[in-house]
């Protein structure tokens, strides 16, 4: 399926409506750089079966046609009138701000039991910094956040942030934050999963895991999605490999 002038535009369309090209997304199930390579242009085409199985009806709307294609044309031109004809200022609403999320590191996030509590309530204990963060895209009950350390230095600096979305389930072409069974080691990783095969690509570089579907448990303590990385240039410096408050 080429991706076509019409099918970008609904895409546009459809992040508006959801908030951003991530929340869009997430409801997709697709990793949100697939929509980036479509509307860079680097992939030009869509396979039949994602179009099928995810792409088309969740899109149809946004199609010319479509019952949200005329609702945001409708806001679209709403955005071009006279200041005149909109309400006073002072009766318009304002967006509600993102939560803070809890954050702590990868060191002590290596002792997290999934059996015992929640990755919450863990990072509650165990806090890094301030103890909370704030990121972008909307954030649900149960996600928390971990800090980079020595353990993730080798691909980011100290103090970058991970969003992880505790209680959903990884996406093929995603990045996770997932638990060895065996080594204990946390990796950031590319998670691909194809036909009854996972296989996990660490941004480090370093070795890449791969086993069939039905051994997750053998090999995973636990695995969830991250949404978001965030790394805060304004209030920090970057130093060596890693980022210090402007103050120090």
């Amino acid at each position: 399926m080429k991706v076509t002038p019409e099918i970008l535009d609904a895409i546009d369309r459809a992040s508006d409506y959801y908030g951003n090209i991530t929340l869009l997304a997430q409801h997709l199930g697709i990793a949100h750089s697939t929509i980036l390579f479509w509307r860079s242009g680097k992939t030009t085409n869509i396979s039949g079966k994602l179009w099928i199985e995810k792409i088309h009806q969740k899109l149809k709307p946004f199609m010319p046609g479509g019952i949200h294609y005329k609702e945001m044309e409708s806001l679209n031109a709403a955005k071009y009138q006279l200041r005149d004809d909109r309400a006073a200022y002072g009766s318009e609403q304002v967006s509600k701000e993102n939560p803070d999320v809890f954050i702590t590191t990868f060191e002590k996030f290596a002792d997290f039991d999934p059996l015992v509590e929640s990755p919450v309530d863990f990072a509650k204990k165990y806090p890094f910094g301030s103890g909370k963060v704030k990121f972008a895209c909307e954030i649900k009950d149960g996600y928390f956040a971990l800090a980079s350390d020595a353990s993730v230095k080798s691909f980011c600096p100290d103090g970058t942030a991970f969003l992880i979305a505790w209680g959903e389930y990884p996406q093929d072409g995603g990045i996770v934050a997932a638990k060895l069974r065996d080594s204990g080691q946390i990796l950031i990783a590319h998670f691909q999963k194809q036909e009854s095969r996972i296989k996990l690509i660490p941004l480090s570089g370093k070795k890449t895991y791969e086993w069939p579907a039905k051994e997750n448990s053998m090999n995973l303590l636990w695995i969830y999605p991250v949404h978001e990385i965030r790394i805060d240039l304004a209030a920090n410096k970057w130093v060596g490999n890693g980022l210090l408050p402007f103050a120090e």
